[in-house]
């Protein structure tokens, strides 16, 4: 599992509807968690949405990204080709998160 953590592990910005830069960022780790490995959102980040859900961990799930919460729910982002991962479109509204 931690070779293929190894390509998602890194700091991303997060992105809302349309691209837009919310100037939150979440550095994905390869230090093993409960659940994965540990997911860390800058203490900066102002954006509602991500306080709220308070990204601790992830993993990937058949090719997904699988963001995990404090309360334990997840959400599921898929890689595209220009190497952003996106939300999936059936989990609630635009989220992206963009490689730094």
């Amino acid at each position: 599992m931690e070779s293929r953590a190894n390509g998602a592990a890194g700091r991303y910005s997060i992105l809302r509807a349309e691209d837009k830069d919310t100037g939150c960022m979440l550095t994905l780790d390869t230090q093993p968690r409960a659940g994965g490995f540990k997911a860390q959102l800058a203490p900066a980040c102002r954006d509602n949405g991500m306080v709220i859900f308070d990204p601790v961990s992830w993993s990937l799930e058949r090719g997904r990204l699988a963001l995990t919460a404090r309360k334990g729910h997840k959400t599921h982002f898929e890689r595209q080709d220009d190497g952003i991962w996106r939300r999936d479109v059936k989990e609630g509204k635009a989220l992206s998160l963009k490689p730094l």
